[in-house]
């Protein structure tokens, strides 16, 4: 492939040479670099892929794009972005699967993955062929794939949405594979980093935003800017209208965009909205409604998580031609992913709960489903991960103080940081007049918390959802809570024994 022909769609100055030279391969990180390859130099946050050209030429670069000029014995091209020529070049490269396919791309501070699932399920449901990207994990139709850039794998780097490199190469497996629809999760991170740049979303849809990732963003709006850039190029917007920051969203859509309600009346013909809520201990129900169609949604998650989660699944199928009738099928079919409000553990009437929640509103959320659901004690065990906004650490520990019976306050991935200094920063905020234990050690809070609660008592588990690992430093170790909460519900349940 030529050089020129994999900038297809950026905009370059380079000579004739450039655009002549035929590469076999991209890259962005120097020491990866094969012979014939072309090489982009990146600016990150703590290198600079400019400084390694003559390290990416050594060991083969053909060709190399640059954001500023430099002296280099290759053809060069420069470029305004090279994050966005990245995802250009590897979209060309793999020949521009994404035009082949719908794609229905998910942001929002919470409720990308639970979403996500939920629209695959109901899309299976209507006989397609679906693509997943997100967090928990990447799939081409029922099968579970590691691309290297998805969480399912070894890879402390795994991240929502996948690195170029991973991302397009994905795309590509997935149509040569047969998938009609893609359906995956955009984080704010990947769109201020112009991963998505190539991609026009079928549909976009917006979840909601809280306060989160600020240590990036910097400010609400700026987070919210980097969200607007999917629905710009979007041709139809599914909005959470009961969202503040979703009504400013829609200001800035110009195209067409279907809001969703749960709290006021639908409005305009194209909404969509959820009527006579019930909401039970383990699922919620209503009735959906667009137009003059309705149809009754159970859905396995409970509480308002779910309730919006769910309408607005089920609002991007009805945008993909799916029926009602196959939408209100589909969603009673569901049963929840993993690590959202999940189960994993019960002893009599006690029960362990794990949750990905990790921000302020999404502790909120599952401790209000806990204080409402639970006969019993709510244990709250949570920490707050490192190198991640520090600023949402203490409003975490008011949130905790003020909902949970009892907080076991602990560590998540404490990356370069102390975790005794996260958990000072939590404790900050925390309520010590409240029941509460300090106790550092993840697998020790667990075990502390199960075996200190009592039959009717909920013990859940916050922050770390489907992962099972810990990140120390730069390294990944194996730290599996669902292991942990049942050998911790066995030693309780054999004590009992002993005691009768």
């Amino acid at each position: 492939m030529l050089a020129g022909e994999v900038l297809k769609g950026v905009t370059f100055c380079s000579s004739a040479e450039f655009c002549m030279t035929k590469i076999t391969g991209i890259k962005t990180n120097s020491r990866a670099v094969c012979p014939g390859d072309l090489f982009i130099c990146i600016k990150g946050e703590h290198t600079d892929g400019h400084l390694y050209i003559d390290d990416a030429v050594r060991r083969g670069a053909v060709a190399v794009v640059c954001e500023r000029p430099v002296e280099v014995s290759v053809p060069m091209a420069l470029a305004d972005n090279t994050r966005s020529v990245s995802a250009y070049a590897y979209s060309n490269y793999f020949g521009s699967p994404a035009d082949s396919m719908k794609i229905i791309a998910v942001t929002g501070t919470n409720g990308k993955t639970s979403v996500t699932f939920m629209i695959r399920e109901i899309l299976r449901h209507a006989g397609y062929k679906c693509g997943l990207i997100g967090t928990v994990r990447c799939m081409i139709g029922d099968d579970t794939v590691d691309i290297g850039g998805g969480s399912e794998i070894s890879d402390a780097a795994a991240m929502t949405t996948p690195d170029p490199a991973f991302l397009y190469k994905m795309l590509a497996d997935m149509k040569n594979c047969g998938v009609t629809h893609v359906i995956m999760e955009a984080s704010s991170h990947s769109l201020a980093q112009h991963k998505l740049d190539p991609i026009s979303a079928d549909i976009a849809v917006f979840t909601g935003l809280s306060p989160e990732h600020l240590d990036y963003h910097f400010t609400m709006d700026n987070y919210l800017s980097a969200k607007s850039v999917l629905f710009r190029s979007a041709k139809r917007c599914i909005i959470n209208g009961d969202d503040p920051y979703g009504l400013k969203l829609c200001e800035t859509v110009q195209d067409e965009h279907v809001k969703v309600f749960a709290e006021y009346p639908c409005g305009a013909d194209d909404n969509v909205c959820a009527e006579s809520v019930i909401f039970r201990p383990d699922e919620v129900e209503y009735t959906l409604r667009k137009d003059d169609e309705c149809t009754i949604i159970k859905c396995a998650m409970p509480g308002r998580f779910g309730l919006y989660d769910s309408l607005l699944a089920s609002a991007a199928a009805l945008e993909c031609g799916v029926t009602m009738d196959i939408v209100s099928r589909a969603m009673a079919h569901f049963s929840g992913v993993p690590g959202r409000m999940e189960t994993v553990a019960r002893l009599g009437n006690m029960r362990v709960i794990r949750d990905f929640a990790h921000t302020p509103d999404a502790l909120r959320g599952v401790l209000e489903i806990m204080r409402r659901d639970s006969c019993g004690k709510v244990w709250l065990v949570f920490g707050c991960g490192g190198d991640r906004d520090p600023s949402k650490r203490p409003v975490m520990g008011r949130i905790a103080s003020e909902m949970a019976d009892h907080t076991v306050i602990t560590s998540d991935n404490c990356r370069s940081e102390s975790r005794d200094a996260i958990i000072k920063d939590i404790m900050r905020g925390f309520d010590i007049s409240v029941p509460h234990t300090v106790i550092p050690d993840r697998r020790d809070a667990i075990r502390y918390a199960i075996m200190s609660a009592d039959d009717g008592d909920t013990v859940l588990l916050c922050g770390k959802g489907h992962e099972d690992y810990e990140i120390i430093g730069d390294e990944m170790y194996p730290f599996d809570e669902v292991t942990i909460a049942i050998s911790a519900i066995e030693e309780k349940r054999l004590r009992m024994k002993r005691r009768n």
